[in-house]
C-alpha cells in the first residue's frame, strides 16, 4: 500500500550559499518519542530553504528503530532505491563516503536504510565517529538516538538540542537522562532546550520548575493529520506552511544562538 504512494520529484541540493564556518548541531531526545527527529528535520528544512548547504545524519541503532526517516522521506521513491546512499553500510564496510549523499528538498539526508534496520547493522564507537567526522554542509544536524552509548558523541557539537514532552509521565520517567544531559551542559556544553507538544493542558511553570532551566524554547503540537498527510504524500510535515509557521520561531532563535 505504501509503496504506492504518488512519487515525487527530488529537490535540488545546489546553489547554497555558505555562511562562515561549519555549524554541528546534535538533536537528542530526553527519552524515546518524544520529537527529537521532528525537530531535527524541521530544522533541516529551515535552514536549506535559507539556502544554506545542510546535511541531516541519522544516529542510532538500526536495529532499534521504530521508525526510519528513509520510509518517512520516501528516498526509494524519490531518488530511485538502487540511487539511495547506505552511509551505515559503507563506513562499516570501510568504503569512501562521497559528498551529497540523497538530495531530497535541498538536505542531504545520511539516513538508517531498510536494509541497516533489517541486517541490523551496528556501528562501534570508532565507526560512529567517522559517520558523524564524514558529514558535509555549512549546517551539519545530527539525530542522535536517546541512549547512553551514544552521548559521548554529543560533546564534540556546537550546540546540543534537547528535546522534551511536557506530559508529566514522561518527564517522570526521563529524570535521569534529564539529569545527564544537565551535567553536560554543566560541564561547558553548549545546550538549548526544546519542549514540544505545547497544549491548553500544560502547566508551563511546572515543566520550567521541573527542568531549572530559566531559558526553554516551547513549541506548540502539530495536529496529527498533518504528519499523516505529508507522509503519505511523500514528505515531511514541515512543508505545511502551517507546521512551519508554529516552529518558525523556534529555529529563528537556534539560529541566531549559532551566530547564522
Amino acid at each position: 500500500m505504501f509503496k504506492e504512494r504518488f512519487a515525487v520529484k527530488s529537490g535540488n541540493a545546489g546553489g547554497f550559499v555558505y555562511p562562515s564556518g561549519v555549524r554541528k548541531i546534535a538533536v537528542t531526545g530526553t527519552g524515546e518519542c518524544v520529537g527529537a527527529t521532528f525537530i531535527a528535520s524541521g530544522l533541516c528544512l529551515f535552514f536549506a530553504r535559507k539556502g544554506v548547504r545542510t546535511s541531516y545524519t541519522e544516529v542510532g541503532r538500526p536495529a532499534e528503530m521504530r521508525r526510519l526517516m528513509y520510509d518517512s522521506l520516501a528516498l526509494d521513491r524519490r531518488l530511485g532505491k538502487e540511487n539511495v546512499t547506505s552511509v551505515y553500510s559503507a563506513v562499516k564496510d570501510s568504503k569512501p563516503l562521497k559528498e551529497g549523499e540523497n538530495p531530497v528538498d535541498g538536505v542531504f539526508w545520511r539516513v538508517i536504510t531498510e536494509e541497516d534496520a533489517a541486517c541490523g547493522v551496528e556501528l562501534d564507537p570508532g565507526e560512529t565517529a567517522r559517520l558523524i567526522s564524514t558529514a558535509r554542509g555549512t549546517i551539519q544536524v545530527f539525530d542522535v538516538q536517546a541512549d547512553e552509548g551514544l552521548d559521548r558523541h554529543l560533546l564534540d557539537m556546537d550546540l546540543i538540542i534537547a528535546v522534551a514532552d511536557p506530559m508529566p509521565s514522561k518527564l517522570l520517567r526521563q529524570k535521569d537522562r534529564i539529569k545527564a544531559l544537565k551535567k553536560t551542559g554543566a560541564a561547558g556544553n553548549r545546550i538549548l532546550w526544546v519542549v514540544n507538544r505545547m497544549n491548553d493542558g500544560v502547566s508551563k511553570r511546572q515543566v520550567q520548575g521541573f527542568l531549572r532551566e530559566e531559558q526553554i524554547l516551547f513549541a506548540g503540537d502539530v495536529p496529527a493529520e498533518k504528519i499523516y498527510t505529508a507522509e503519505f504524500r511523500c514528505g515531511l510535515a514541515h512543508s505545511d506552511r502551517e507546521v512551519m509557521s508554529e516552529y518558525d520561531s523556534i529555529f529563528t532563535k537556534i539560529s541566531q544562538s549559532l551566530g547564522i
